[in-house]
């Protein structure tokens, strides 16, 4: 194999974590900025948001109960505001209601959400028992002093 990664990518955000890999095997990465420098310079479209989809779907869309149970899912134009299940190949269909107000889709995106971060204990654990294995010229910049 002499050193190449092989990927068998089956969809665009394998192929990016391929990449992303690929990359980082070339690269030494000793912290959260030096692994932020192989991502961005990996690709040219990675900016990450992230949104809090959960509370925005609640307000029109209803849960389906029992989704792993189901082994077919089908969406239907005339009717798109359910989803037609089944359980097995050999059984018929069921009409489950997604939306809460039938042909009413939600408008907007949802809210952005803000990552909390590390907490401080955490962060002194990472000091304590990480920072030994990062080389001693970015020890200091990964791991600060609290």
């Amino acid at each position: 194999m002499n050193g190449s990664y092989l990927c068998s990518c089956k969809c665009i955000r394998c192929l990016r974590v391929c990449k992303h890999k690929k990359l980082f095997r070339r690269c030494d990465v000793d912290g959260l900025a030096q692994l932020a420098e192989v991502v961005d310079t990996s690709s040219k479209s990675n900016v990450p948001v992230l949104s809090d989809w959960k509370s925005y779907l609640q307000l029109d869309f209803l849960p389906v109960r029992g989704i792993q149970k189901y082994h077919s899912f089908r969406f239907c134009k005339a009717d798109s505001s359910a989803v037609y299940v089944k359980r097995t190949s050999g059984e018929s269909e069921a009409r489950v209601q997604l939306m809460k107000r039938a042909a009413v889709l939600p408008q907007g995106m949802p809210n952005t959400v803000t990552p909390a971060g590390l907490t401080a204990e955490r962060r002194r654990y990472l000091r304590m028992h990480v920072r030994q294995y990062v080389r001693p010229a970015c020890s200091d910049s990964t791991f600060p002093e609290e």
